[in-house]
């Protein structure tokens, strides 16, 4: 519980300092807050690859349970959108669709849904994300960086995102109180438990690892820092590095899906596809794109509501 909680505050008050600040009406930051979301983001990303390019053994890693973290990850991806979509979209087929509580960034006229064209510019985005990350990888993996608190930076520019996000929300008329009393995101977040955990039933018996282990490696629910190291910790390393690897392609799957998804109006389902790193991480990539205020308010509490689970899950596949 203390480890759910000491990740959660932080945000929580970020996020609240973020409607905080939108009190003083600053014009400075009204005109600028998007700008400072969105450098912010693709920052974090590189920061991303940073930390994983300094992972020892990385590529070994890979190489020896790569292939079972990916179907994994892509079971309990593809589980989770399912639920969601027959729980949250198959029983309003046929209906006009409702009515979009705007974000900022398209109240401001910014398009907050990947233009339509060729497929390479509804790619643009999570390629650019993706390339962020190569390049924060490259860099650490080839020693070009000095050595350097980095995590630290991270956390603190993930602070800041979040404190931009909540801003964000606060200029797209949204009350605090709509993120405490989220029932879309408590729905969200109970679709992704039982879509994860069915994604990975179904993928269990086409893998070598136990049954036990694969529901254990789906149980980070995208919290790569957490999971390997919780599953080390319970004495068991190898389920810990096929935990962290399903959770970092569970992360890159996201981001990919995020702009995709949200351009088809199914931006519950990106929500779904980020599990608990839209808490976080994906959060801004779920602000960026979804022109739906309510879905990123609902990311927020779903991605809570499944990081404080983690700790808690993590060890029952262990016992």
């Amino acid at each position: 519980m203390g480890i759910a909680l000491s990740n959660l505050l932080p945000l929580c008050v970020s996020l609240l300092a973020g409607f905080g600040l939108y009190r003083f009406n600053w014009s400075f930051l009204r005109t600028h807050i998007d700008t400072v979301a969105s450098v912010s983001m693709y920052v974090l990303m590189m920061f991303m690859g940073i930390s994983i390019g300094q992972i020892d053994g990385f590529f070994d890693m890979l190489v020896g349970v790569g292939l079972t973290a990916l179907a994994i990850a892509v079971a309990t991806t593809a589980g989770a959108m399912a639920v969601i979509w027959g729980v949250m979209y198959w029983p309003q087929r046929g209906r006009p669709p409702l009515p979009v509580a705007p974000t900022t960034m398209a109240t401001a006229g910014i398009e907050a849904v990947t233009p339509p064209g060729r497929l390479l510019h509804h790619l643009a985005a999570p390629l650019k994300m993706i390339g962020m990350v190569a390049v924060g990888f490259v860099l650490a993996w080839a020693h070009w960086l000095p050595k350097a608190p980095y995590e630290h930076a991270a956390t603190a520019l993930l602070y800041v995102m979040t404190c931009a996000i909540g801003f964000q929300l606060a200029m797209s008329n949204v009350r605090f109180k709509e993120l405490i009393a989220n029932r879309r995101g408590l729905k969200i977040a109970l679709c992704v438990f039982v879509g994860t955990y069915l994604g990975a039933l179904i993928v269990a018996p086409l893998l070598s690892l136990p049954l036990r282990g694969t529901v254990g490696a789906a149980s980070g629910f995208g919290w790569a820092s957490l999971s390997g190291i919780l599953f080390s910790r319970l004495g068991e390393p190898v389920v810990g590095s096929i935990a962290f690897l399903t959770d970092m392609f569970r992360e890159a799957l996201a981001l990919i899906l995020i702009p995709l998804l949200s351009h088809r109006q199914r931006g519950k389902m990106a929500i779904g596809a980020c599990a608990a790193t839209c808490m976080d991480v994906t959060l801004p990539v779920i602000e960026r794109h979804n022109p739906d205020r309510r879905d990123v308010t609902a990311a927020f509490v779903s991605g809570s509501l499944l990081s404080f689970a983690v700790p808690f899950l993590i060890p029952l596949t262990v016992v």
